[in-house]
């Protein structure tokens, strides 16, 4: 059986560090001045994906059944297709998917199974919420695929202010706080761990700074210097979903 999930080609990823990103992350602050060469030469730096932590078949088993990717997401009927789910989806279906997905687990985690009685057989989100092997699902993982989700097709459509809200509600939810961690065989299968949901939530965040005007060319060079000092840490997230170093150069004249 094949397990990969199709990757999100299109998901536009976003970093945030430091005072910017309102989220910690262990990368040392510069102390020499800010300026488009030394920025240029950062982007330009090769980037080498760490290498694939290996797991067993029993490890694997569990991998599946406790992680969210898209295949698995309780997606309604008319989106249960592969690779264009997100380009089909349209933002009122997105929001209104994140939030019936979180007050399903608010309602697992009060009643357990027992939810699954309280919904009709055509709530097909709630259906597939409670089919999927709801037991070993890890549901802080399912809510932040969602938040991924959702912030994906709020940058799509350009609403930048709203995905940065909803970014920063996900920060603060869970105290994200971004290490460096390995990448495993689940994560090449884009059934993602919690360190590497955290890493495109904070991708996610940089591509909303790359996108946005910035408030100064000072600010602009700050948020692209934060971006470059933690590029290491997101080298096999950036190898999957793009770097938005170019954009946020761009955002800061320097291109």
């Amino acid at each position: 059986m094949n397990r990969h999930c199709v990757a999100i080609a299109t998901f536009g990823l976003i970093f945030v560090c430091g005072l910017h990103a309102g989220v910690r992350i262990a990368v040392a602050a510069s102390s020499k001045p800010l300026t488009c060469k030394s920025l240029v030469a950062a982007q330009r730096a090769s980037l080498s994906p760490g290498k694939v932590v290996e797991k067993t078949e029993s490890e694997l088993s569990a991998i599946y059944a406790e992680r969210t990717c898209i295949k698995n997401y309780p997606w309604p009927p008319k989106l249960m297709v592969e690779a264009d789910k997100l380009a089909k989806v349209t933002l009122e279906e997105m929001r209104s998917i994140k939030n019936q997905v979180e007050a399903l687990v608010i309602e697992y985690q009060k009643v357990g199974k027992a939810g699954a009685r309280l919904h009709g057989e055509k709530d097909f989100v709630a259906y597939r919420f409670y089919s999927e092997g709801v037991e070993r699902r890890d549901m802080k993982l399912l809510q932040k695929f969602g938040y991924i989700l959702y912030s994906h097709v709020l940058i799509r459509d350009g609403l930048l202010d709203e995905a940065k809200a909803i970014l920063d509600e996900a920060f603060v939810k869970w105290a994200i706080s971004v290490r460096d961690a390995p990448w495993d065989k689940g994560d090449q299968s884009t059934y993602f761990s919690d360190s590497t949901l955290d890493k495109i939530l904070l991708l996610n965040k940089y591509r909303v700074l790359a996108e946005s005007p910035a408030t100064s060319r000072e600010e602009a060079l700050k948020v692209a210097d934060e971006y470059f000092r933690a590029r290491p840490f997101l080298a096999n997230e950036i190898d999957m979903f793009g770097d938005p170093g170019a954009d946020l150069l761009d955002n800061a004249g320097c291109q």
